[in-house]
């Protein structure tokens, strides 16, 4: 449900550029005929109900709108509900004070609770709407019917249609015959023009975008020009006179509207109705003609995205699924021959073999070229097998390619990466590239590898940096990732040299490398305490923390207390293999001024008796 929620809101913040330009260009096309203006509405209700975006090279859509989008749309997966329902029903948790979520959670929250605010909001408007469809309806049931598809009903106000596909026209009691002919002229016109049809995509739009003011603001603006151009279509034929009497009659219905949002006579602001009508002049087939033209190319431009060329550069990827394999060789593809492949941004391909994500176990490939792949040589490259049909209509739609030539082994090989919009390929290839000789043994389809922060990677990485441990790698008994710097964490490890136990803490940061994270700081304690606190500024952030750490024997430990130039905070304690607490400052604890402080660090049982710290 939040995939889904991501992809609606990175539709939304494109809708809502298109939704601004529409207000833009309805302002400098006011004097024009409002039938023009309804033609950009329709531009608006396609973005916002369509679910799929169309890609063209040429779009009116700012780049920075769909770039934005798509930062949306990739905003990594997060599980905090069922953290939250397990943090919940954990045994060491002793009071509720120790479920406070810090402020990335409560984001990541925030983002899984949204869709079903969403699901909330769009049925409670519906309901109401619905609601307020089936009163009217229950008082209409009383009306006359003065001819084929027309009503009267002495507790109608204004004259409006209602049906869907066989509207029909409602007209309040009390109108002269010349006034009737006036409403029905108008009411007809919004039939023929489908404006009861529009009406309900509209209303349609509103309850799925109900928490955009835009939206609302475009919803109001929208049935105002629909009713403009209705005045105009009705009004084309009329003499100075008639156009008189037309007016008058807008004048006289002037009143409330149908609780139900539907095509109304009496809608809306009769004056600026009335004005337009008395002093509305035809304008030359020349002007319309042109007005047209623009308006058509600005709603083309609208209801299609930029062609946004995606970096696939300076990511890691792991392979989603083997789409092709040749049936030639007798030993077939298995998943561990290959755990992941690089794309570094000078571009060189990486191809992991290791289960580390660290230089050496990328090793080097080759450097990727761009090349220009032609649908027939695509077709060549399969000459081993029998290939789906689909599959290669989606590589000859692709982007750009690019290959790295291997050479030196027992038979020349190389690889083929594939770019379409999003999806990456990969190919291994077994002879000369750009000869009849080549073939693909093995074909890819690549996905981002998101993952950071993996267990195995710290052990390297410190055994890496201090060296000695007599079983090879350290022990991470705990870890805490920071709330303001999520690529930083903070870990406990365990370890033993020489026979004797040590402990320690390191701070660990991923800066989107495509060889995964980087140790920056890390301390080994030189002495045993129940309590322990040192405090670390990462100079590159200028972001200091204080790490607080304790025996997972003080189980009478509950909460800790820092205290930093008037500054206070306090951390619950949860209890696992060993007992780490952070606390992040803000950047001014990084200054001169306080070079030569230090927190004040206090620790409480869950009475709130302060503990000694030795």
């Amino acid at each position: 449900m939040t995939e889904f929620f991501k992809g609606f809101l990175s539709r939304e913040i494109v809708s809502l550029a298109v939704m601004l330009a529409v207000l833009l260009a309805r302002f400098l096309f006011r004097r024009a005929p409002k039938r023009l203006t309804v033609l950009l509405w329709a531009v608006v209700c396609f973005r916002l109900l369509c679910p799929i975006s169309i890609d063209a090279p040429v779009s009116l859509v700012p780049k920075a709108a769909e770039q934005a989008a798509s930062a949306v749309e990739d905003l990594p997966a997060s599980d905090e509900l069922a953290a939250l329902r397990l943090r919940a029903g954990a045994q060491h948790i002793v009071n509720h004070n120790d479920r406070a979520l810090t402020a990335r959670q409560w984001g990541n929250l925030a983002l899984e609770l949204a869709p079903y605010v969403w699901l909330l909001g769009m049925a409670a408007l519906a309901l109401s709407q619905t609601v307020k469809l089936l009163r009217l309806k229950r008082q209409l049931q009383t009306a006359q019917e003065l001819s084929p598809g027309v009503y009267r009903s002495d507790r109608l106000t204004c004259a409006f249609v209602l049906g869907l596909f066989c509207p029909n026209i409602y007209l309040p009691s009390g109108l002269s015959e010349l006034e009737q002919c006036y409403v029905l002229l108008h009411e007809r016109t919004h039939i023929k023009r489908c404006d009861h049809v529009w009406k309900l995509l509209a209303l349609l739009c509103l309850c799925l975008h109900w928490f955009d003011p835009v939206v609302w603001l475009c919803w109001g603006l929208f049935g105002r020009d629909l009713e403009l151009a209705c005045d105009e279509a009705s009004t084309a034929s009329l003499s100075p006179a008639e156009r008189c009497d037309y007016a008058q009659t807008l004048l006289t219905l002037s009143g409330e509207n149908p609780a139900f949002p539907l095509p109304a006579f009496s809608q809306p602001e009769p004056e600026t109705r009335i004005r337009r009508v008395l002093n509305w002049k035809k304008p030359a087939r020349i002007v319309c003609a042109l007005a047209l033209v623009l308006v058509l190319l600005l709603g083309t431009g609208l209801a299609v995205n930029p062609h946004l060329k995606e970096n696939i550069f300076n990511r890691r990827y792991a392979i989603s699924q083997l789409l092709y394999s040749s049936p030639q060789y007798d030993y077939a593809y298995r998943p561990g021959d290959y755990l992941g492949f690089a794309l570094s941004d000078d571009h060189v391909l990486y191809a992991r073999r290791s289960s580390r994500i660290s230089a050496e176990g990328f090793p080097e490939s080759g450097e990727l070229r761009e090349i220009t792949l032609s649908d027939r040589y695509l077709r060549g490259l399969f000459c081993d097998g029998w290939v789906d049909d689909a599959l290669l209509k989606e590589l000859s739609t692709a982007q750009t390619a690019w290959v790295t030539q291997r050479e030196g082994e027992r038979s020349f090989s190389f690889y083929l990466v594939i770019q379409n919009g999003k999806t990456v390929y990969l190919a291994l290839c077994h002879g000369l590239w750009d000869t009849n000789t080549a073939g693909i043994r093995w074909l890819f389809e690549l996905t981002r590898d998101e993952r950071t922060f993996v267990t195995e990677d710290l052990q390297s990485l410190l055994q890496q940096t201090l060296g000695g441990f007599d079983d090879g790698t350290p022990l991470i008994s705990a870890c805490c990732q920071s709330d303001t710097l999520p690529g930083v964490l903070v870990a406990r490890f365990t370890g033993a040299r020489e026979g004797i136990d040590i402990t320690g803490t390191a701070i660990f940061e991923d800066d989107g490398s495509i060889f995964g994270p980087t140790l920056c700081e890390a301390h080994v304690d030189d002495v045993t305490h129940d309590f322990f606190s040192q405090t670390v500024t990462l100079h590159q952030h200028s972001k200091p923390f204080t790490i607080v750490t304790a025996s997972p024997d003080r189980t009478d430990l509950y909460e800790v207390r820092a205290s930093w130039g008037g500054t206070t905070q306090r951390k619950y304690v949860i209890y696992h293999q060993s007992i780490l607490v952070v606390f992040e400052w803000p950047e001014k604890f990084s200054t001169s001024a306080y070079d030569g402080t230090s927190p004040d660090i206090r620790f409480y049982n869950l009475d709130g008796e302060e503990l000694p710290r030795e």
